[in-house]
Order: structure tokens, then C-alpha cells, then sequence
């Protein structure tokens, strides 16, 4: 069982659309989305339109979105964008939107689905923990923010995973032990003067915000 976290760019991330695979993605992580782990803020579509929408449709707003991570698409204005995508033997498990802002690094949405055998046992791995963790310190990251939706079931699930690899000791980078809830922010979001189809070029957001120090 391997681990390998790889940050994105345009030409894999499309190599991941044409494969089935970011859809996957949205297909696995949408009964989340459903029950408010994702409100879509950024979404230039009513709710409606949103809640009818196709497979198709999110993920082709999902690739929007993710173009605006990618390392030679981000916009000018937020250089500190990295889109992670982790491979389990090879086979992408997670992808993650995440913004370095010196050594402090934001995790603003996550994607998930199951290993080549149909589980997600791997969530349950300090290893995966670890492979994302190095990516981490590779940018001379100390600390991570984790934003999720208020009202949204997303805040119980941090403090779970925190709790379950607080007492995991190979578990020696992200360091849940330290993981607590710091209160709700607003955050604003600009496209600078890149524009995605579907996404607004400003808006804000109001989160719950956790905090987590990462150990070298």
C-alpha cells in the first residue's frame, strides 16, 4: 500500500475529466454535498438549478472550480493555490483545494472516493495522513486550517478524524492532538481578472474554522 500526494496542473487535471475520474469524484462526494458539506458558494446558479442539475453539469463545475487551483491556471492574485491529488497504488483517491499562505496552508474543499477495491478504508490510514502531511512541509507549512459549511455535518467529522488520530503515534505530522475548533470566519474570494463559466468572479463565504499544527 502506497501512498503518493502529486499537486496538479491543467493538462492532469483534464487527463482526470476525460478518464471518468473527476466525476467519479462527484458522484461519490454529491450524497455529502446533499446533506450540507457544500453549499456551493461560488456557484453562479440558483439553488434550484444547483439541485437539479446533472452529474455532467457539477462536474463540469468541478473542473471550473479546480482550474482555478491548478498550477498553471490559477489566478495571478492567489499564487499560493495547489490542487493535491492523492494516489493510493497509483489510483486517485483524494483531491484537495487547498491555498499556502506562508507557512500556514487553508483547506477549503475535499474530494473523495473509493480505493480500486471498492472501499475507503484507506481514510482510516495514518499513512495517507503522513503522504499529505510531507506535501505539507515541502512548503514550509507549520500550520493547517480546515474550513467547513455551518449547519453542515462536516464539523463533526473534524472533530471525529481528530480524536481517532490524536491517539495514532505513527500519525506524526499532521498533528491531530493539537486540532481545535477556533470559531466562524468570512472569507472573500476573487477570480482576479481570470474568469471559469459558472463561477463567480467575487463572492464571500462564512465558515467554521478548525486549526491543526503540522510537526516536522
Amino acid at each position: 500500500m502506497v501512498f503518493q500526494d502529486v499537486v496538479l496542473d491543467s493538462t492532469k487535471l483534464t487527463e482526470l475529466r476525460e478518464a471518468g475520474v473527476l466525476q467519479s469524484f462527484v458522484e461519490h462526494s454529491k450524497v455529502y454535498f446533499d446533506k450540507g458539506t457544500f453549499a456551493y458558494p461560488g456557484a453562479d446558479y440558483t439553488k434550484e438549478e444547483i439541485a437539479n442539475a446533472s452529474i455532467g453539469t457539477l462536474t463540469d463545475h468541478w473542473f471550473n472550480i479546480a482550474l482555478s487551483y491548478a498550477s498553471d491556471t490559477k489566478p495571478e492574485n492567489a499564487p499560493g493555490r495547489r490542487l493535491y491529488c492523492m494516489l493510493l497504488d497509483g489510483y486517485p483517491v483524494n483531491l484537495s483545494f487547498c491555498e499556502v499562505e506562508g507557512t500556514t496552508i487553508h483547506m477549503c474543499n475535499t474530494l473523495f472516493r473509493p480505493d480500486a477495491q471498492g472501499t475507503k478504508n484507506y481514510l482510516f490510514r495514518y499513512e495517507f495522513q503522513n503522504a499529505r502531511g510531507a506535501s505539507y512541509l515541502a512548503e514550509g507549512v507549520t500550520l493547517e486550517r480546515t474550513y467547513v459549511d455551518i449547519g453542515g455535518p462536516m464539523k463533526q467529522s473534524v472533530e471525529a478524524v481528530a480524536a481517532y488520530f490524536s491517539s495514532i503515534e505513527e500519525c506524526n505530522i499532521r498533528d491531530y492532538s493539537t486540532c481545535r475548533y477556533v470559531g466562524q470566519e468570512t472569507q472573500d474570494y476573487s477570480s482576479g481578472e481570470q474568469t471559469w463559466h459558472g463561477i463567480k468572479s467575487e463572492y464571500s463565504v462564512t465558515f467554521d474554522v478548525f486549526e491543526m499544527e503540522i510537526k516536522s
